[in-house]
């Protein structure tokens, strides 16, 4: 399935390169924004509706945005570092490396925050499919986080009630359903969801001006 058209930051220092990467997105209709300052990422990134950011790093000696030190199967530091730092444009990133990579840097690369990680050269007859794979792996990605921070907050509120009950109990020696049935109580009567009343409980007896609510089953 072929991706609408696309607005991309391409950051690269190298001018033929970025010259053939910007008209092969451009005959695949998208819309490039090429800088070689990392720094402008952020304001591009503010004042356009950007999809996807490439990056790209040269061989050990050229001169370029990372200006990579890299020895044989590790990446440059500062290639990480630049990576991590567009990472939290919350965009996906797709890192074009000069050398022939290894699972190492490749490593390197995903542990940073890179979506994808294409080595050896530029593949341009497959550059639509490796934008769209970009896209899908940080779509994936991205739903994996929201999964898991729903969990997180599940769990965080599930503490709370379940704190909020053990206070109960001990407070006025009910048992765990009647401690519940009290929380429950409290939050219909005011409007309010059950994590919501466990941290008002919760925080009445930390200040030690807890009322006590009707506990019967």
């Amino acid at each position: 399935m072929h991706t609408h058209s696309l607005n991309i930051l391409l950051i690269d220092h190298q001018t033929k390169r970025k010259v053939q990467l910007q008209q092969a997105l451009d005959k695949l209709g998208h819309k490039s924004f090429a800088i070689t300052d990392v720094e402008q990422a952020a304001e591009k990134n503010r004042y356009t509706d950007v999809n996807l950011i490439m990056l790209a790093t040269d061989r050990p000696g050229s001169e370029n945005i990372c200006r990579p030190t890299q020895v044989s199967g590790l990446l440059d530091l500062t290639v990480i570092e630049t990576i991590t730092a567009l990472t939290r444009l919350n965009k996906p990133v797709l890192l074009f490396d000069e050398r022939a990579g290894d699972s190492t840097s490749l490593q390197q690369a995903m542990q940073a925050g890179a979506s994808s990680y294409i080595t050896d050269g530029l593949p341009l007859p497959r550059l639509q499919a490796i934008i769209e794979s970009t896209l899908a792996h940080f779509s994936h990605y991205q739903q994996l986080q929201d999964e898991l921070e729903s969990v997180r907050h599940e769990l965080k509120n599930r503490k709370l009630t379940e704190r909020a009950k053990g206070l109960l109990m001990q407070h006025q020696r009910c048992n765990e359903q009647q401690a519940f049935n009290a929380l429950r109580k409290l939050a219909m009567d005011r409007g309010k969801k059950l994590t919501d009343i466990a941290a008002e409980v919760i925080s009445m007896f930390e200040a030690g001006s807890f009322n006590n609510p009707s506990t019967t089953a």
